[in-house]
């Protein structure tokens, strides 16, 4: 007597599994991947803006040899529309970053000469060090220190300068000051600083 076996029709719990498994590890992947691509367009984005602020800033008071001090010049800034519009709240009329707000103002930097400064709050340690890094050739001076919430205008001292007359920048102290400087939610203020 001769048996025959039916093959049986669909898939095992096992492969099954091992489906749902693989399938797991390509979304998680695709999601880090998509983090980390969204990062580093808020990155770019916020260099752009800053740059753009930067600018506008110099045109504008170009012709002055010393801007007098003014601890808060959004509205000044935002009236000049040398913010641009990604940054404007239509709400509250609030300058914001990809991270929070953001402050301009004139003040004395640590050369003792009034210059500019661009303040980004909630700044995440993530991209402290990244944004830092990428604004050093545009800046006089660069700032980190713990961020204030809802504290408005530009402090003068406070934090520990990474970049300045009197300071080399490199990426190592950049990163080390981002984390030792971050609020309790892991957030940063950066300063730039320019004349």
């Amino acid at each position: 007597m001769k048996l025959i076996y039916k093959k049986k029709k669909g898939f095992s719990l096992l492969e099954i599994l091992l489906v749902l498994a693989i399938a797991a590890a390509v979304v998680g992947a695709a999601f880090l991947i998509y983090q980390k691509v969204q990062t580093s367009n808020e990155i770019k984005k916020e260099i752009n803006n800053i740059g753009t602020i930067r600018a506008g800033l110099t045109s504008l008071y170009g012709s002055i040899a010393s801007p007098s001090a003014n601890l808060y010049m959004n509205p000044v800034a935002i009236n000049a529309k040398l913010i641009p519009d990604n940054m404007l709240t239509t709400t509250s009329g609030e300058i914001k970053s990809s991270w929070g707000p953001v402050y301009i103002g004139a003040t004395y930097l640590d050369s003792g000469k009034l210059g500019f400064i661009i303040r980004y709050e909630n700044v995440t340690n993530e991209v402290c060090a990244k944004l830092a890094s990428a604004m050093v050739n545009g800046f006089n001076e660069i700032k980190i220190a713990a961020s204030n919430k809802g504290i408005t205008g530009i402090p003068s001292g406070g934090g520990v300068a990474i970049k300045s007359s009197t300071v080399d920048f490199s990426i190592a102290s950049a990163t080390t000051s981002c984390k030792m400087y971050s609020s309790s939610e892991g957030q940063n203020q950066l300063m730039f600083g320019f004349l």
